[in-house]
């Protein structure tokens, strides 16, 4: 009796030697199981950092936009009368 396949079950890593590294880093960007030990140290840095990089930049940008709002809310406050 054959044992059935579970469809659900998630594909082997790719080594990450036998792909560019453009799908790498697509492949970085979607959240994709790499296999950074069979490659480059170099290539499994760079790929590994593009989520924090983009990730700091989102986190500055939150910031920036949440300073503004602030600053918009005490704007229109203003001072209190003694």
């Amino acid at each position: 009796m054959a044992t059935p396949v579970d469809p659900s079950a998630a594909e082997p890593p790719i080594p990450a030697g036998r792909r560019s590294f453009w799908k790498d880093a697509r492949a970085a960007l979607a959240g994709a199981e790499l296999d950074y030990t069979s490659g480059s140290l170099t290539r499994a840095i760079w790929l590994l950092a593009i989520p924090m990089v983009l990730e700091m930049a989102m986190e500055s940008t939150f910031a920036v936009v949440d300073v503004f709002f602030v600053a918009r809310v005490a704007a229109d406050v203003g001072p209190r009368a003694a």
